[in-house]
């Protein structure tokens, strides 16, 4: 309603809604499952983006929930990039000395 009845600063000090237009796209209400390539092995999060992999407990952040995650083997031993979708999250490096993702310069 407020947006109905001030005046704004929009051309002929209209209100903001008689600038309004419902977009012309369709919004879906989730998103299609993403396929990984053979490259990744893949590993779904719980409800607080938490997953097991090669024995160990990990933790992404909430945003990721539910979803699927991709792992895919470095040109280093025992370290695996960390994916959502086709972008980089973050590292695992089993030669740490706690299980955790890291920053992708391994300086965090």
């Amino acid at each position: 309603m407020y947006n109905h009845e001030r005046p704004h600063e929009a051309p002929d000090l209209e209100v903001p809604g008689s600038r309004y237009q419902v977009s012309p796209r369709n919004f879906p209400e989730s998103l299609p499952e993403y396929e990984y390539s053979s490259r990744f092995e893949t590993r779904r999060t719980n409800p607080v983006g938490q997953f097991c992999f090669a024995g160990r407990v990990f933790k992404t952040s909430d945003a990721f929930q539910n979803d699927t995650i991709g792992l895919a083997p470095t040109n280093e031993p025992e370290v695996f990039e960390v994916y959502y979708r086709r972008f980089p999250i973050g590292l695992i490096d089993f030669n740490a000395p706690r299980s955790r993702i890291t920053g992708r310069n391994r300086t965090d």
